[in-house]
């Protein structure tokens, strides 16, 4: 059996956010002035799937994509391993699941979308820690990632370059 103390402090501030947190309880605080602001969370989600979106943009998977051949996987022996088990046995998706059920009335969301959206929050959680667990220095664009959830908001896209190192996000916030 792992705990959250079986892997590096940077990783377990992932974890703990992501077992203890409520999304987007307030206005975004992000402070890049290069982050474009969504604040319909119907028009977020469309942007976060839509594969034909036209530049400046770009679709978030495909960057994610990039971004995600940079981890490189495992260094110590068992790591991925035990964090498979660790992540499956402590159910974090439950987690964010049960403790953001007040987004379904205060988005004015389905329960479709309420999962969706969880699910993105869990997947782009899980790629953070990975990225900081597995790579020997952090990646930037995950740490950008984690510190928008941070903040309060939710990366639905991206623009001004197809490189994860050189573009920005679009970013949802209440308003």
């Amino acid at each position: 059996m792992t705990t959250i103390t079986d892997f590096p402090a940077d990783v377990q501030e992932i974890l703990i956010f992501m077992r203890d947190n409520k999304f987007l309880s307030t206005i975004y605080k992000g402070s890049d002035k290069n982050t474009e602001i969504v604040t319909n969370i119907h028009r977020a989600l469309e942007i976060y799937t839509d594969q034909d979106i036209k530049k400046p943009y770009y679709f978030l998977q495909d960057i994610f994509s990039s971004a995600q051949k940079k981890i490189e996987i495992p260094p110590p022996p068992n790591y991925l391993e035990k964090f498979a088990i660790h992540r499956d046995s402590e159910n974090y998706y439950e987690k964010i699941i049960n403790n953001n059920k007040h987004l379904i009335m205060e988005l004015g969301i389905d329960d479709d979308d309420y999962e969706f959206l969880m699910n993105i929050f869990y997947e782009d959680l899980v790629f953070c820690a990975k990225s900081r667990l597995f790579s020997e220095e952090k990646i930037d664009f995950f740490e950008r990632v984690f510190k928008i959830y941070k903040s309060s908001g939710f990366p639905c896209g991206w623009k001004g370059s197809s490189n994860p190192n050189k573009g920005s996000f679009v970013v949802y916030s209440k308003n």
